[in-house]
């Protein structure tokens, strides 16, 4: 009885009180009355107490669907903030934008192909969201490393699926979410990682996932390799079903992989909302600047230098025209001109303080405004010349010194904007230092590899050239030749004109000896007054026609002197001629033979 609820026990005692009333009643008329109201406070009570229980039943339902609606609130907000996250995750990676939504659309159109229940559906969704959470803990330039990664890089790659793990062990979601996470990687045949889990002992959702990153890891260019098309992915998928893959859930995919697709491309590329799109945007500039300033100061050779200068900063301002100029005294001189009018560009100059490009080179200014005709001296050429509208020009600047300037030019008017010069004038500082260096070697070597008297090629270069170039022959099946060259009678020019007169001689035949060889041949000071020219692609044929227009150049060389100086000595040119393959393999080899050569027919001349 004490175990009752109130109103039971009320409706129990009135039914007792009614008995009691009623038998009464039956002992005396009089109390019939008494046994009536007995009776109806008695039905009373019972039926108040049925309403009273109905009501809290109503009230129990209430409560159950609002803690029902309240917790589908939860979910859809999990999912939410999820989504949210995972869009500030991609954003902060600053690559590959939208990877997360279109892995989780697949994987929803996954578990439906498969018919599985809508808790599970939400579990994969959110897991699909967040699978690269754990990339957080992994250095981004090792993600986006070209190349291949050392073994310790792939170890720490392996890891980010656990490192995702725990970051969302630690957060309370409804479904295993971490779970799926953590073995996204495992492959059917054990293989995967970080656990090594093999066939049903992966979480199906991770082998949902599983299929559907790697479906869009495939089709996604990345930094380091172009993507696949999707006729190749899905090859891919099949080929390693049963190993690397659940095979049903292939099947799965495959079959609803079109729908997808087409849905995909009706909503148009991935877009952010506001803030991670700004997030995005700061994140590629910077990797863009490391990239850029990292593939700078990795070159030596200046040429290099700022052909990857021109390339990274494409990616960062958008351009039609990258001219680098650099300064020598009161001008500034292209070094390297890229893209539109190139051409043009190359070797012309700018003086410092003038126009444009002069006064950023002396104000250290970064400028935009509209293309000036009379700011660069530009090289005549027979390329046709592009109108260009815009110019932006920005100080390459170490320190407080300016070396140089920057400048892009565009065909369109009004092309640059504040932004486009704030990034164009960080480019400037990070890379200045880098070119001057380029700059630097690039002198050093010259100067190595240069003969101070004649501006010529010197031995050093000549070894390293002949070297190079029997490589390629060698690969190529081409010939080679190699003209050993002394001059004749050169000695009576210093005995009796004086060193001075001697060195102007030499300086002289070896422009006369440029003359009359193609732009890729090379002549050489080897010692004193003896040249070495290297001819490629050349055979003996060849190589005797070009003697012969050597012999006439010297010939009338010393003609023109002996006019103007009667008692010049008649100069003349000994030369001999060595072949590769037939006269020798090596650079050494073909050096002693066409020395050889050449003293043969010098005693031939003296003989003569």
């Amino acid at each position: 009885m004490k175990d009752l609820p109130l109103t039971a026990k009320i409706a129990f005692t009135s039914l007792v009180a009614g008995f009691f009333v009623w038998i009464a009643g039956t002992q005396s008329a009089t109390l019939g009355a008494g046994c009536a109201l007995g009776l109806g406070f008695a039905t009373a009570a019972i039926l108040w107490a049925i309403s009273t229980r109905h009501k809290c039943a109503a009230r129990i339902r209430e409560a159950e669907q609002r803690a029902q609606l309240a917790a589908a609130e939860a979910k859809r907000l999990c999912l939410d903030l999820a989504g949210s996250l995972a869009c500030i995750i991609e954003a902060k990676a600053g690559y590959d934008l939208g990877h997360v939504v279109r892995v989780q659309l697949y994987c929803a159109e996954i578990c439906k192909e498969l018919g599985m229940d809508e808790d599970t559906q939400q579990a994969v969704s959110v897991a699909a969201l967040m699978h690269e959470i754990g990339r957080l803990g992994i250095s981004q330039t090792l993600l986006v490393k070209r190349g291949d990664l050392t073994s310790d890089e792939w170890e720490r790659i392996q890891q980010y699926p656990l490192l995702g793990s725990r970051i969302l062990a630690a957060v309370p979601f409804p479904w295993p979410v971490a779970n799926i996470v953590r073995h996204h990687k495992e492959r059917m045949d054990g293989n995967g990682y970080p656990d090594g889990l093999r066939g049903e002992e992966i979480p199906l959702g991770a082998r949902i996932l599983a299929v559907a990153d790697a479906y869009d890891a495939m089709v996604s260019p990345r930094a380091y390799r172009p993507g696949k098309t999707p006729e190749e992915a899905r090859a891919e998928l099949r080929k390693n079903a049963g190993s690397a893959f659940d095979m049903k859930v292939v099947d799965a995919f495959l079959k609803v992989i079109d729908r997808v697709e087409i849905r995909l491309a009706s909503a148009g590329p991935w877009i952010l909302p506001s803030a991670p799109n700004e997030i995005a945007d700061a994140a590629r500039e910077v990797h863009a600047l490391q990239e850029l300033a990292a593939s700078v100061n990795a070159n030596l050779s200046l040429t290099d230098t700022l052909q990857a200068l021109s390339v990274h900063l494409s990616t960062l301002v958008a351009y039609s025209t990258c001219v680098v100029y650099l300064r020598e005294g009161d001008f500034l001189r292209a070094y390297g001109a890229y893209g539109v009018n190139a051409t043009h560009f190359r070797q012309s100059a700018a003086r410092v303080g003038t126009y444009l490009t002069g006064r950023v080179a002396s104000r250290g200014e970064p400028i935009i405004a509209s293309y000036l005709e009379a700011d660069i001296m530009l090289t005549p050429a027979s390329d046709p010349w592009e109108p260009l509208r815009s110019t932006l020009s920005v100080p390459l600047r170490i320190d407080r010194r300016i070396i140089g300037t920057l400048n892009l030019y565009h065909v369109e008017p009004n092309a640059f904007n504040q932004d486009d010069l704030r990034v164009a004038a960080l480019v400037g500082e990070l890379v200045a230092r880098g070119i001057e260096n380029a700059r630097i070697f690039e002198k050093t070597r010259e100067s190595a590899f240069t003969d101070p008297l004649t501006g010529l090629r010197n031995a050093r270069y000549l070894r390293h050239y002949l070297d190079q170039e029997l490589n390629r022959a060698r690969k190529n099946g081409h010939n080679l030749a190699v003209l050993g060259i002394d001059l004749d009678r050169f000695k009576s020019v210093n005995d009796t004109f004086g060193h001075e007169r001697g060195d102007e001689v030499l300086r002289d035949l070896g422009f006369v000896f440029e003359q009359q060889l193609r732009n890729y041949d090379v002549v050489a000071r080897y010692a004193g007054d003896e040249f070495v020219i290297v001819l490629p692609e050349t055979n003996r044929a060849d190589a005797r026609s070009v003697v012969q227009k050597l012999e006439a150049a010297v010939q009338e060389y010393a003609h023109t002197v002996r006019r103007a100086e009667p008692n010049f000595p008649p100069l003349g040119v000994s030369i001999g001629i060595a072949v590769f393959p037939d006269d020798g393999d090596t650079a050494k080899d073909l050096l002693a033979a066409a020395d050889q050569e050449m003293y043969q027919c010098k005693r031939g001349q003296r003989a003569a």
